[in-house]
């Protein structure tokens, strides 16, 4: 009863509006996919009692479809019979009857002809989780995705007859449709609404073709920039992927039709692990284990210190001071030992690769094989097979080597890593700019203001060259300019020169007048806000203005760095005690224990929100509530994967790190070791004198 409400609103709605423009014409042919349809059908049925059945089909257009049955189908009731022959083709790969195998065309025919039957609500259920015409097409919302979970839990017996050819599950498939395209004359491509010549009204006017024809056909007259449209359907799990494609192809010759193996799913799908999977999932049980034990010893050794034994700590304190020439070749030590207070560069590039790379390797490591194997859903395996795993399994030495940003946007592992490599890049060029002004402190000074300019030129010349606009949107302007080091080395600079003046007057604070530091917050902030909003009017869909060239170099190639001079202010505002309510805040307590996991969120937190997107098995509206939920949800469920990864790969790597280089004269501050009794400290020092330890490092020891 309700469904026949619907249908007569919409009947009535699209009365009203016939006579507004051809959108509204459009919309009053919009069929819907739905109980309504099957209501249709019925009286459709019973208004074509005086004809034949034959005639009937022919006026449906499904005679041929019809005749290529087998005769024993031809048995069914008109009403059955129609649904099959005008629906099954959509829902199932039944328009190429003759291509598909005979256990697929068998079962396919028995499911559409059985959508109505009492006794075979299996049928029911896989009608009911075909997607269906949805609200808001015109607002962007083309993936009807149906229901995931009734289409697998299926389980079809034909007859009461349970043997193979009259049994079957449901399998979960989501094509994905484009209408064919083509170039005009300027180069734009189009999109040919009369080449889906198959859609039309059927010839009673009732509106019954099934969804997919109307609304490919109507998404075309939307904004939307690129025109796709998936439909979630339920098949018989005895056909392919490949014999849907067919069928719909030969449906909707008019269409494109993307339907790839991984896009198809059935209930306990087998898992198969790679030898890479089965290596990654070791790595975590051993670390897993490690850090078990890790906790275990580090309880024993916190219970024997309150018990005032100190045979833990010695027994740590020689561990530790024996750790180097474990963990390093002794060659490169003796190299670092010699050059004790000169600046080795070696040094300087080792430290900073080991400090990034290790739990950078573990997150790759982790997504490019067992990540494929935590989700499911509709969308899933569009990350799956195709998306983060599949990347950074075959391009995943460009992240470690730090040269990913040099490569196809399209091609990157972990896509926020790009800024990675950048800073990893900037870093090695950094010697160039420290060691003047190291030695040359006034003409280090000048050459560096000389640099910052120089990449402001630099970055506007390629905005200029490549007509890029003001911001980074699209892949010319993301390969060209926003992922390219010297593009945003005058950021890095900014910053550099905010450490060199805070490291130089670390002793002489600074002394401002008050109208000096409330001009300093003022310009800052309204800088801040410019950079932020300034561009408002060009980023708007559809855009209110179109930047003009002037416009775009100026802010494509001054914006980061001058970005950069508003944070170094707030940095030295607050350091020498200008900072406020603003230094008391960023100072703020609760703020430490999520500083030391901020790396690890950084390289968690983008394929966390991809997890959650990808896995959803119906729409989600997009509202500013939901934006809020989800926004911390994720946050929190970041920094609890983040702190996972930094507790098993990171903290141990940095433990380590100051470990080695604790006696090379780099790394973290010493911490004072326990005093160890005299008579035992004078043969350690002379051993430790032997084997070449640096003096300082024994005095230090011994202290």
């Amino acid at each position: 009863m309700v469904a026949r409400w619907i249908v007569l609103l919409a009947v009535a709605l699209a009365a009203v509006s016939a006579e507004q423009g051809p959108r509204q014409q459009l919309l009053q042919r919009l069929p819907d996919l739905s109980w309504s349809r099957l209501s249709a059908l019925e009286r459709l049925v019973e208004t074509s009692g005086h004809l034949s059945t034959e005639e009937l089909l022919r006026r449906t257009g499904t005679l041929e479809l019809y005749q290529a049955l087998p005769e024993a189908d031809g048995q069914l009731d008109r009403l059955n019979l129609l649904i099959g022959l005008l629906i099954g083709p959509y829902i199932t790969p039944l328009a190429a009857f003759r291509e598909i195998s005979p256990l697929c065309r068998q079962h396919s025919w028995q499911y559409v002809t059985n959508i109505l039957g009492i006794n075979n609500t299996w049928a029911l259920m896989m009608f009911d989780s075909v997607g269906k015409l949805p609200d808001g097409i015109f607002a962007g919302n083309t993936n009807p995705v149906g229901i995931w979970d009734e289409c697998l839990n299926v389980e079809a017996v034909i007859d009461g007859i349970r043997e193979e050819d009259h049994m079957f599950k449901g399998k979960y498939c989501r094509p994905e449709f484009g209408l064919l395209t083509n170039a005009s004359e300027d180069g734009q491509v189009q999109h040919s609404l009369s080449e889906l010549h198959n859609w039309s009204p059927d010839p009673s006017g009732l509106g019954i073709e099934p969804i997919l024809p109307p609304l490919i056909h109507v998404s075309g007259h939307t904004v939307l920039s690129q025109l796709i449209v998936s439909v979630g359907l339920c098949i018989p799990s005895s056909c392919s992927a490949d014999e849907l494609r067919l069928g719909l192809e030969k449906k909707m010759p008019g269409v494109a039709v993307t339907l790839p193996d991984g896009n198809c799913h059935v209930l306990d799908q087998e898992t198969t692990f790679t030898g890479g999977d089965i290596a990654v999932m070791t790595i975590l049980c051993v670390v897993g284990l490690l850090m078990i034990v890790g906790t275990f010893i580090d309880v024993v050794k916190e219970s024997a210190a309150e018990d005032g034994a100190t045979v833990s700590v010695v027994v740590d304190s020689k561990f530790r001071a024996r750790m180097p020439g474990l963990l390093v070749a002794y060659i490169f030590m003796r190299n670092m030992e010699r050059s004790k207070g000169k600046f080795n560069i070696i040094m300087y590039y080792v430290h900073r690769y080991i400090r990034l790379t290790p739990v950078l390797a573990m997150v790759i490591a982790f997504v490019s094989t067992l990540y494929r194997h935590i989700g499911n859903g509709p969308f899933w395996s569009n990350i799956a097979e195709n998306g983060t795993p599949e990347v950074c399994s075959e391009y995943w030495w460009r992240n470690l080597l730090y040269v990913n940003n040099l490569f196809d946007p399209q091609e990157l592992c972990l896509g926020q890593t790009w800024y990675l490599a950048n800073d990893m890049q900037m870093f090695i060029a950094s010697p160039i700019v420290l060691l003047p002004l190291f030695f040359y402190p006034i003409l280090g000074q000048i050459w560096l203001m000389f640099l910052i300019a120089l990449n402001v030129f630099v970055t506007g010349y390629v905005t200029a060259y490549n007509d890029l606009g003001p911001q980074d949107n699209g892949n010319n302007a993301t390969q060209l300019r926003y992922f390219m080091p010297y593009c945003r080395y005058g950021a890095y600079l900014v910053g550099v020169y905010t450490g060199y003046f805070l490291h130089v007057r670390r002793r002489r604070p600074l002394k401002l007048s008050l109208p000096a530091v409330l001009a300093g917050w003022t310009v800052s902030a309204l800088t801040a806000c410019c950079i932020v909003y300034g561009m408002y009017e060009y980023s708007t869909v559809p855009a209110l203005a179109v930047p003009s060239r002037s416009v775009a170099i100026i802010y494509g190639s001054m914006n980061r760095p001058v970005w950069a001079m508003c944070l170094a202010w707030v940095v030295i505002a607050c350091v020498h005690g200008y900072g406020g309510f603003i230094n008391t805040l960023l100072s703020w307590k609760f703020w430490i224990p999520l500083s030391r996991v901020t790396y690890c969120c950084y390289l968690v937190s983008i394929d966390t929100q991809v997890f959650f997107y990808a896995t959803l098995k119906s729409v989600l509206y997009f509202d500013q509530t939901n934006a809020v939920y989800q926004f911390l949800a994720t946050l929190c469920i970041a920094v609890a994967v983040a702190t996972v990864f930094s507790l098993a790969f990171e903290s141990p790597m940095l433990a380590l790190e100051k470990i080695i280089f604790a006696n090379v004269g780099t790394g973290a501050p010493k911490k004072k070791p326990v005093e160890p009794e005299p008579v035992a400290s004078k043969p350690e020092l002379e051993t430790e004198l032997a084997d070449g330890s640096p003096q300082e490092e024994v005095e230090n020891n011994s202290s």
